[in-house]
């Protein structure tokens, strides 16, 4: 019955990318001790990595009822969130995660809210945001087409 050594265990197995097993984890030191906010959000973010992004949103409300300032937690509600197709909500999120922080931990805040925003025909916010992803990111993958969204966007806006 101790919390942190489950917790320790399920952190071994998400780093192993064994999501089923650092789940169970997860819970098991969440059941010992229901404040462990580590652990709780661990199990929201090992859900949000398993796709399933109602659990994963829930738990990452509850985690911020406990710690108002943690920037992760709400990204990937945000995120959350944005998959389940409620995008006023999840701006909200994103904008609180960026607001708290503005560094490379949060950088995929930024290249939601630009998704977001194109969704929305709201371009040149849009450029920003993703600008602000490759500000903080510039190695991405995609920073080349990224660079001509951007562009794109900007001549439109």
């Amino acid at each position: 019955n101790f919390a942190a050594a489950y917790y320790e265990k399920g952190t071994a197995h998400l780093k192993a990318n064994s999501l089923d097993k650092a789940l169970e984890a997860f819970v098991k030191a969440v059941s010992i001790d229901q404040e462990y906010f580590e652990a709780k959000y661990s199990v929201g973010y090992t859900q949000y990595l398993k796709k399933n992004y109602e659990v994963a949103s829930a738990i990452f409300i509850d985690v911020l009822k406990q710690r108002r300032d943690f920037a992760e937690a709400y990204m990937y509600l945000g995120i959350s969130l944005y998959y389940l197709k409620n995008a006023k909500d999840a701006e909200t999120a994103l904008k609180a995660a960026v607001s708290i922080t503005n560094d490379a931990r949060v950088a995929l805040a930024h290249r939601f809210l630009g998704g977001l925003y194109i969704q929305a025909d709201r371009k040149g916010e849009a450029a920003a945001e993703l600008q602000k992803y490759l500000d903080l990111v510039p190695s991405a993958p995609d920073a080349g087409r990224l660079r001509s969204t951007i562009e794109g966007l900007k001549k439109k806006s």
